[in-house]
């Protein structure tokens, strides 16, 4: 199901994560405040969920927050 349907977000750090390992992430809407957090383990996690989105030939949109 997490592929056959276009329309359908996921929201949430684990739940978009678990998209993005099956490959259901066409398009990663990102705010860039996360890139900022104080904790370097937090941001490394996103600049890791970009780089998967963007290996399995993804869209990544990051927005100003």
């Amino acid at each position: 199901m997490l592929g056959s349907d276009e329309q359908r977000a996921w929201y949430g750090p684990d739940h978009v994560a678990l998209a993005i390992d099956r490959g259901a992430v066409g398009t990663l809407l990102i705010s860039d405040e996360l890139f900022r957090a104080k904790d370097p383990l937090e941001r490394k996690k996103y600049v890791s969920l970009v780089e998967d989105v963007r290996d399995k030939g993804g869209e990544v949109l990051m927005f100003s927050s």
